[in-house]
């Protein structure tokens, strides 16, 4: 099963160190999947306007070009709005462990 997929379906309720919360949820993309392209997932620490969301934006957009794209962040900001026209779907997401604070 797709690893993915897997967690979708199964990852909340196993709980576990190993295992995604969600906490802001899923955006749909406003691009259709195309089973015929490759499929990435892009992760970025968050969507703020700094540097590093704003590289993986970018990457997202070239990406968009040739593959289906997910996105995945640890946290929200102002740039959600301007992944979503390059992906197949976003979600934002935390992770947590005993050694992590909350």
């Amino acid at each position: 099963m797709n690893p993915l997929m897997h967690y979708l379906r199964f990852g909340s309720v196993e709980g576990g160190r190993r295992t995604l919360r969600i906490c802001a949820g899923a955006a749909p993309g406003q691009q259709v999947f195309r089973p015929e392209l490759p499929t990435v997932l892009i992760c970025v620490h968050e969507m703020s306007r700094t540097g590093a969301p704003v590289v993986g934006r970018d990457l997202v957009r070239e990406a968009s070009r040739t593959h289906n794209v997910a996105v995945a962040a640890l946290r929200g900001g102002d740039l959600l709005d301007q992944f979503l026209p390059h992906c197949c779907g976003a979600l934002v997401t935390r992770t947590r462990c005993a050694r992590c604070p909350t």
